[in-house]
């Protein structure tokens, strides 16, 4: 593309809000990667903060919400059942770059560090040459380290400095991470993006952090348009997100790294948005809405183009499969496992693939961890512990044992643990034993006074 660009086009990359219809030769067949098949390529990984699966049209969404990464879709491999460990920002970013659950790495809560010797993506490609830089909206005192170019500030700050980044990167192989913000509360898209919110609504809803607290501490259902007007706003910041990832592939293109680019979209994890306990946010959540992200890969050759994997993959399987991608072996420390046998289609690679696990934890007061499946997702309370939303908040309940059949209710409305007694205690004795492999490092350590302030007053750490 970058022969052929045109002025309107690099204007679109320079802000990222207008997309290009990049070139797209004809496809080869779709290959088996081999180990080290991609050896030498770039790596560039865009999370979106808050970001919903259900929400995007590739994932069945009704509303026009994400015109540019469905068409990422049609040159990528499309995980239907990715899982987040934690429905929170510092810990299941931390999850993706280092492949350890958060009970092994000690990031259970945002504010939580881990220890400086614990391998992650970054560090083993900076030690193989790689540059290494990070563009993050959110969680960057979590990543205080690992990266040669460190870069903290709002959406728009972080887009304008990556793609700077991108046009003077002198050519050398690199791993480029930006990481947006903009479908978190509060919920402010701009004017242009808010196009899923009627215009006549006259209501009290509002996507900011007052109104939605209030709603929530009152335990009252709000009325339909009122959530309604809410959740167009969250989706207006989706469109806006995905312009803003439009982008990044527009400036990848315009400087010939598209085409030796694996690059990787997802989330750190999703947003309840009243689905359950009269509640809109996601720390407090272990519930689909929160843990199911995307996960879009994209080849720098366009392999297996338009692809869709159902079996259940988990952001700690991300690193490694990478690493393997690129001809680097997976440390011994890495708890995840590569997927490239899954997108393979190898033969017995899919029975690899078949449940997550993911966790709830308030320190000294105990743990909430789940089991999903193919069909079925179970939630175990033993310690009948109430997640904290909010200062004083006690109002989202847990019971000590959920079951959801995702065949008949994937909203998950329907807890039919009593009706499956027998199921239910197998899937206790499957959760316990997953989570038992993962290795206890006893207490971690902790961000300095500053960060813990700044996230508090944020409203972004409760406890």
């Amino acid at each position: 593309m970058s022969q052929s660009v045109t002025l309107q086009c690099l204007l679109g990359v320079a802000i990222g809000l207008l997309g290009c219809e990049l070139g797209s030769p004809a496809l080869p067949p779709s290959q088996s990667i081999a180990l080290g098949d991609y050896a030498g390529k770039n790596v560039v990984i865009v999370s979106i903060d808050t970001l919903r699966a259900d929400h995007l049209g590739v994932y069945g969404y009704e509303r026009d919400t994400s015109p540019h990464l469905d068409r990422l879709a049609t040159d990528a491999v499309t995980f239907e059942r990715a899982r987040a460990p934690r429905g929170l920002t510092w810990p299941s970013l931390v999850s993706m770059f280092t492949s350890l659950y958060p009970k092994t790495s000690n990031v259970r809560r945002n504010g939580d560090l881990f220890a400086d010797d614990v391998p992650t993506l970054a560090s083993i490609l900076e030690a193989r040459g790689y540059a290494t830089a990070a563009f993050m909206a959110n969680a960057c005192g979590a990543f205080t380290r690992n990266f040669g170019t460190r870069f903290c500030g709002d959406d728009e700050g972080v887009h304008r400095k990556a793609l700077k980044w991108i046009a003077e990167h002198d050519g050398s192989p690199f791993l480029l991470w930006i990481h947006y913000m903009a479908p978190h509360e509060e919920y402010l898209p701009p004017k242009k993006f808010d196009r899923f919110t009627d215009p006549a609504y006259s209501g009290p809803a509002t996507g900011k952090r007052d109104y939605l607290d209030a709603v929530m501490m009152s335990g009252e259902t709000p009325e339909a348009q009122d959530l309604e007007h809410v959740v167009g706003l969250y989706d207006g910041e989706v469109l806006y997100s995905d312009a803003l990832a439009q982008g990044v592939i527009e400036a990848l293109d315009a400087h010939d790294y598209l085409s030796s680019s694996i690059y990787v979209l997802t989330s750190d994890h999703g947003e309840e948005l009243m689905q359950h306990n009269n509640y809109y946010y996601h720390s407090c959540s272990v519930y689909e809405a929160v843990h199911h992200i995307p996960l879009i890969v994209r080849f720098p050759d366009r392999n297996f183009a338009g692809r869709r994997i159902r079996e259940i993959v988990e952001n700690i399987d991300i690193a490694p499969t990478l690493l393997e991608w690129l001809g680097e072996e997976p440390p011994p420390s890495f708890e995840g496992q590569s997927f490239r046998a899954l997108v393979n289609e190898e033969p017995g690679a899919a029975e690899e693939f078949t449940e997550a696990t993911a966790e709830y934890h308030r320190p000294g007061t105990g743990w909430i961890g789940t089991l999903r499946t193919d069909r079925w997702h179970y939630i175990y309370n033993p310690d009948r512990i109430t997640p904290i939303c909010r200062p004083e908040s006690d109002y989202f309940e847990v019971r000590k044992e959920e079951l959801y059949d995702h065949t008949k209710d994937p909203l998950e409305q329907f807890n039919v643990a009593i009706e499956h007694r027998s199921l239910t205690s197998e899937m206790q004795r499957r959760l316990l034993e997953a989570v038992a492999q993962q290795r206890d490092q006893g207490p971690g350590q902790r961000a300095d006074p500053q960060v813990i302030e700044q996230l508090k007053a944020m409203g972004y750490l409760i406890e």
